[in-house]
């Protein structure tokens, strides 16, 4: 892929930095040779990249963190760091682990996903994903992790794809109150440096089970303003931005922009014309 990529109106990450930069898990001399991303987006962390927050998206479209599962292109759970699973009763499932490593050279063990876990039920405020919902996670075997609902969660295998469910390891519940996402998730980046809400550099993680990135680092611009955004991909100070206003993107090249769908719910109405709704003692 061509070192300037250029604008694009609406990026979700993640696909593009561990998806067109994959290497395949192969040595080849474009994995070792491949020029750092640079890129600019529109939303600063608000809670010091706290995984169980509004941050936790940072860190997962920038392919740093990752669940059990993740979210396929329909909407659908699909193998993440687990490789597999399956509902052994309407409150029980068992997920089973992939081999993979975290980025501080640990082992994916059920211990280390199933205290993972554990912490994020005991964090305050939960998590979004986990709101109303009873969850205990314990390791089984050698390569399982046994997760058990206090009522029953046929959802329960997209509800962890959720970034705010991102697998961590020990090293980042040291300190009592914090959780440090720098050089202890699982994604095929490392987060190395956060300067602030300014900017944030992450290297390439050659461990990753996925296979090598192409791209050997991303350096991160938050950047507030659409309109700097956008100036910042006219004088390639950038290689991709999100969030281009729509004024200014008819100023680019078309073959530059493209528009992306995103999972994530921005609103949602209700019709109240007709349907159960219709009838105001309902709403």
């Amino acid at each position: 892929m061509r070192r300037r990529l250029r604008p694009i109106l609406a990026l979700v990450l993640a696909p593009v930095l561990a998806g067109c930069f994959a290497s395949g898990g192969g040595s080849s001399d474009s994995a070792d040779t491949g020029s750092r991303l640079r890129v600019a987006l529109a939303f600063p962390p608000a809670e010091n990249l706290s995984p169980y927050g509004a941050d936790s998206t940072i860190l997962s479209r920038l392919a740093v963190t990752e669940g059990l599962t993740a979210l396929d292109a329909n909407g659908t759970a699909a193998p993440a760091l687990a490789a597999s699973w399956r509902q052994k009763d309407e409150k029980t499932w068992l997920f089973t682990l992939r081999e993979a490593t975290f980025q501080d050279g640990s082992k994916v063990t059920p211990a280390a996903v199933a205290a993972a876990l554990t912490h994020a039920t005991r964090a305050a405020p939960a998590p979004a994903a986990l709101t109303g919902v009873t969850l205990t996670a314990k390791a089984e075997g050698a390569g399982d992790v046994r997760i058990t609902t206090g009522a029953p969660d046929p959802i329960l295998p997209l509800r962890l794809s959720s970034p705010s469910l991102a697998v961590l390891s020990a090293k980042a519940y040291k300190e009592k109150d914090d959780v440090d996402p720098v050089g202890t998730a699982t994604g095929p980046y490392e987060l190395t440096k956060v300067m602030g809400n300014t900017a944030a550099t992450l290297d390439r993680y050659d461990g990753y089970w996925g296979g090598r990135a192409q791209a050997t680092g991303i350096d991160v611009k938050f950047v507030a303003d659409g309109t700097a955004r956008a100036s910042a991909l006219r004088t390639d100070q950038v290689d991709l931005a999100e969030a281009i206003p729509v004024a200014q993107a008819a100023t680019l090249e078309k073959g530059t922009r493209e528009a992306t769908a995103t999972t994530r719910t921005t609103s949602l109405l209700l019709n109240s014309q007709k349907g159960p709704f219709k009838d105001a003692a309902l709403r």
